[in-house]
């Protein structure tokens, strides 16, 4: 790239397929979203000194197996990031970030990050390829947020657990994991947001927040392997909704809700399978169902005060 070059644009190189190396200019400051996406040659990107990186400016690189991190002082730039940095970058395994970056830092092999010096520190990207193939990781105590779509297509994860400092999960941050079965959600954790768990086949067992109250996006559980979704007591808000109209819910086969008073966010409900909502009788549930049991593929089954054993 020609010295005086300070910008990469939006889609610059987008499906550059033969493009192996980047040979930077001296004073590099932005690389601006989808700028190499889609370069399935490209092994290893080195972000320049002081030079911001965009979300999803090196998506779906297939080959891309390292990222290395250099220098970079904030200097009152503007983080406007939405995470997605690394999406569909299945071969990704290693993180490295210069010991001067005073935005992002990796430990573990994890990328995170923290923009300024009062901003909570957020898991932006977990290696889906990760060199030490680990089955098992535990969301540490210093993160606030999991970016959107940091653990997406991670290979080898078979169990998620998270501390109680994890208050934020943005959109689809778990999604199509391939061997994801088990997954404990932070204690404190008020929101199960959109598309969360979406896709990772294998989910079997999932672990409720202990918060006092938390929603739950229906979406967040579709495409995996729980027929059953069991919504604790606490459970206080459910969103049925698509918004996307692909969004399947094929995957359940019935919803048990245990709080009575649940509220439900009704925007565009679409039941291609049949489904059962199990509550108690004269809930919030059941007036959902017996609005729309005419008009979708839902029925209403009354809840009864014994334990219900799910397999």
């Amino acid at each position: 790239i020609m010295d005086g070059i300070t910008e990469i644009g939006e889609y610059a190189f987008e499906y550059f397929v033969a493009l192996e190396e980047i040979v930077w200019p001296d004073r590099m400051r932005l690389i601006q979203e989808g700028a190499f996406q889609g370069c399935t040659s490209l092994k290893k990107f080195i972000v320049p000194d002081d030079t911001q990186l965009l979300a999803a400016a090196l998506r779906d690189c297939t080959a891309l197996e390292e990222v290395e991190f250099g220098s970079f002082k904030p200097e009152g730039r503007t983080d406007y990031n939405t995470g997605e940095w690394f999406v569909g970058d299945i071969n990704l395994k290693k993180f490295t970030v210069s010991e001067d970056n005073e935005w992002w830092f990796v430990r573990d092999n994890v990328l995170y990050r923290s923009p300024y010096p009062t901003s909570p520190v957020e898991l932006a990207a977990y290696p889906a390829a990760d060199e030490e193939k680990r089955k098992e990781f535990h969301i540490p105590d210093y993160v606030k947020t999991v970016s959107k779509r940091a653990f997406d297509k991670a290979k080898y994860l078979e169990k998620l657990t998270m501390s109680a400092s994890v208050t934020e999960l943005e959109w689809e941050c778990f999604t199509n994991m391939i061997r994801l079965k088990q997954i404990e959600f932070s204690e404190n954790l008020s929101e199960i947001s959109y598309a969360c768990c979406r896709g990772s086949k294998k989910l079997e067992k999932v672990v409720f927040p202990k918060a006092e109250k938390f929603s739950v996006d229906l979406c967040a559980f579709s495409e995996t392997n729980i027929d059953t979704l069991v919504l604790p007591i606490n459970a206080v808000y459910l969103k049925v909704c698509t918004y996307d109209i692909m969004d399947p819910f094929y995957s359940f086969e019935k919803i048990v809700c245990y709080n009575p008073k649940m509220r439900i966010f009704e925007q565009q409900p679409e039941f291609d399978y049949p489904m059962t909502f199990c509550a108690n009788k004269n809930s919030t549930v059941q007036k959902y169902v017996d609005k729309y049991k005419q008009d979708y593929n839902i029925q209403f089954e009354e809840l009864y005060p014994y334990p219900i054993e799910v397999s």
